[in-house]
């Protein structure tokens, strides 16, 4: 009689936390649609929420069905088995993410300085890549003889591309020569962003052997790095800029799909 008790307590706690985490995630990443933020990094969470609400709402029904089906027992015992491991993954590399980062005031003399775009809203940076621009006019005002190559392409105006929108932010803000700013219009990806750099740095003298500060966001250090070595360049120093508290985990978890994407294409 004491097995029955035991066993019910177990099933209503693990209901009740997949339908608490569950709400967590719908919460965050509902708000997060809300402000048209749509891609993996949310998407997933969202999902992932919407799934685990279902499974506490029809918990029971679920667990009677299963009892009465082995094969099917034991399918759910292995899908979960699998998101366990998709699940640590994912945790080992937020930490490789969490500890692959570089200071500002660890960066030895460097000839150049490769700001990465992360996207225009509305004719101003997003809130990603204005952080990476305020950690690249610091090294900038503290090496102010470097170049500095602003590296992004499309936008939602035709007129204006990424790289025009981060030299006006650099001139507004902080007061940066416009003479320093070397301008990659073209760039779609990051592996673009490293190709077009090279070619202005080229033109301004500075070849892949310089030493060279790339200048992205905390979570992008690692495949930024990986990409920049695989195209040649020898001395790179990364300077990871914080994210920004409300997008920090939906971007990180953006980048871990896109990191796979990356080796899968060779990137790196």
């Amino acid at each position: 009689m004491s097995f029955l008790p035991k066993r019910w307590h177990k099933s209503r706690l693990k209901k009740q936390s997949l339908l608490i985490i569950g709400a967590l995630l719908l919460v965050q990443s509902g708000y997060l649609l809300s402000l048209r933020k749509t891609h993996i990094g949310i998407i997933i969470p969202f999902l992932i929420a919407l799934c685990f609400i279902f499974i506490s709402f029809y918990w029971h029904i679920i667990q009677d069905y299963l009892d009465q089906h082995p094969t099917a027992k034991t399918l759910w015992h292995l899908a979960w088995l699998v998101f366990a491991v998709w699940l640590l993954s994912v945790a080992v590399f937020f930490i490789i993410l969490q500890h692959n980062k570089q200071h500002i005031e660890h960066i030895p003399p460097i000839d150049a300085m490769i700001v990465l775009g992360s996207g225009v809203s509305k004719g101003q940076p997003t809130a990603i890549l204005a952080h990476r621009l305020d950690a690249a006019a610091a090294l900038a005002l503290q090496q102010p003889k470097t170049c500095i190559v602003l590296s992004g392409g499309f936008t939602t105006d035709p007129q204006m591309s990424e790289a025009d929108v981060m030299a006006h932010y650099l001139t507004t803000h902080y007061h940066l020569s416009k003479d320093r700013f070397l301008l990659d219009s073209q760039s779609k990806s990051t592996s673009t962003n490293f190709k077009y750099s090279a070619s202005l740095l080229a033109q301004a003298g500075l070849s892949k052997e310089a030493p060279i500060a790339v200048i992205t966001s905390d979570f992008h250090t690692l495949r930024a790095k990986a990409i920049a070595k695989k195209q040649g360049f020898q001395h790179i120093y990364l300077v990871g800029a914080p994210t920004p508290r409300l997008t920090r985990y939906p971007v990180w978890l953006r980048e871990y799909f896109a990191f796979i994407h990356g080796k899968i294409l060779q990137e790196f």
